[in-house]
């Protein structure tokens, strides 16, 4: 199990981020980065349809990691399409690994974690994270990369051992808006995730 999660970040590392400045105090506030759209760029996300979705909750327990589980499920199917995937299948009586649900190469990951001062105290204030990465052919050194092509951050109240499920329908809410205000620059059809459980 530890080497599929392993693989699992090694397929979705993230290799971009850019952090926000904004915080509320009740809800999550959303701070667009850099990789926003404006009228003088190409939007990233045009021709996009399928996205791999993972998160990762290492500290949660099997019965809150169902539960946020289930409130992932029922974000991203209020804005597209959700299919169920999984690394390991059953194939003939032994255990596989399918990659066939990373066939479009896009990567939306999802995390959110506590922000700490520099002691390592923990500040009250959860960051989460939504950043699509994709591979890029660099055109100078042919070489193939997996890069960030768009980011966006919130920050809300709270810390992980508390209503860590709350949180996260809350954040990935928000973060969803801002994904799907740029999707839809872009594209006319409903996207799909292929989610990857915890």
């Amino acid at each position: 199990m530890k080497a599929i999660r392993v693989l699992l970040f090694l397929c979705l590392s993230s290799v971009c981020y850019i952090y926000g400045q904004s915080i509320e105090t009740d809800n999550a506030t959303c701070q667009p980065d850099s990789f926003g759209i404006d009228q003088d760029c190409t939007n990233p996300l045009k021709g996009f349809s399928t996205f791999v979705f993972s998160a990762d909750f290492p500290g949660a327990t099997k019965q809150e990691v169902d539960k946020i589980n289930e409130t992932i499920k029922k974000c991203l199917a209020s804005f597209g399409k959700v299919v169920p995937s999984s690394l390991i299948i059953e194939e003939e009586g032994r255990e596989a690994i399918d990659f066939r649900g990373m066939a479009s190469g896009c990567f939306l990951r999802y995390e959110i974690s506590d922000l700490m001062d520099l002691k390592g105290k923990k500040l009250g204030i959860l960051k989460a994270t939504l950043t699509l990465n994709t591979g890029i052919d660099i055109y100078r050194t042919r070489r193939y990369c997996l890069t960030g092509i768009w980011s966006e951050s919130c920050f809300l109240k709270g810390n992980t051992e508390k209503k860590l499920d709350d949180s996260i329908s809350k954040s990935l809410r928000c973060l969803l808006e801002g994904f799907q205000r740029e999707y839809l620059l872009g594209n006319e059809e409903k996207p799909v995730f292929n989610l990857y459980q915890s």
